[in-house]
């Protein structure tokens, strides 16, 4: 932090995981090098939900048992969670009649 900066408090949310074991990505960098210069990172994790489960998606069951719906510290100033609901809205390139896909928008908030 430079001096007579006032340390921020930044929110990621992102579609990819922040667990040892998954692939890194340019975003999880940038929001190590945020709390590496002091400011409070928070990165959330969304678009998984028992959905992901029910499709085999290793990623939902290690989010489900290290993060569920929390906050756990990375390391100083970097804290990674995962918000996961019940449903979550998708797209599809199946013939999925709309009023689903609607329905889990409206589950969703």
């Amino acid at each position: 932090m430079r001096k007579g900066h006032t340390p921020l408090r930044i929110a990621f949310l992102s579609a990819h995981v922040f667990l040892n074991g998954f692939r890194k990505t340019s975003v999880h960098f940038v929001a190590e090098e945020f709390a590496k210069l002091g400011h409070t990172v928070h990165f959330t994790t969304i678009s998984y939900s028992m959905m992901s489960r029910l499709k085999g998606d290793a990623r939902y069951s290690a989010l489900k048992s290290h993060q569920n719906n929390r906050y756990i510290e990375v390391s100083e100033g970097l804290y990674a969670g995962a918000y996961l609901p019940a449903v979550h809205p998708f797209s599809s390139t199946l013939p999925i009649p709309a009023f689903i896909e609607e329905a889990a928008f409206r589950a969703y908030d």
